[in-house]
């Protein structure tokens, strides 16, 4: 799913500019022209408003389906997205598996020894469950 994910945003990224653009001011059209019948369609008969809904989820599904094509399209022409996914996939998660699991805290005392201990005791809120980033300096360094 996260790969799914990362590769939707870079396709989205992908687009030139100026198509960028374009598909915003679409979407942004058609966002204002649903609004632009809800006034009248209330007056006119209440339980239209919920078929402009319905309508206005499927043309805007319908629309970003087209961008995130667009997307792909140029991604595949330039051929940059599956270097750029799989070089971030990569750093993420190492092997296919989470950094954590693969990189445990012995390799690193091992490494550094105790004093490692007594740094990341210096950096890191204990209790709070919460994951944090450190940039130690390595003994050897």
């Amino acid at each position: 799913m996260a790969g799914r994910n990362l590769r939707a945003r870079l396709e989205a990224e992908a687009l030139p500019q100026a198509l960028t653009a374009r598909f915003d001011a679409g979407e942004q059209a058609v966002k204002d022209l649903i609004e632009g019948l809800r006034e009248p369609l209330t007056k006119l008969d209440q339980t239209l408003v919920g078929a402009l809904d319905n309508a206005s989820e499927k043309m805007l599904y319908q629309f970003n389906g087209v961008r995130a094509k667009a997307g792909r399209a140029e991604g595949f022409r330039t051929g940059v997205l599956n270097t750029h996914e799989n070089e971030i996939a990569s750093s993420l998660f190492p092997n296919n598996s989470l950094q954590e699991r693969s990189f445990g805290l012995l390799t690193f005392l091992a490494a550094e020894g105790a004093g490692l201990l007594d740094e990341l005791d210096r950096h890191i809120k204990s209790g709070s469950g919460e994951h944090c980033f450190l940039f130690l300096q390595t003994a050897g360094k």
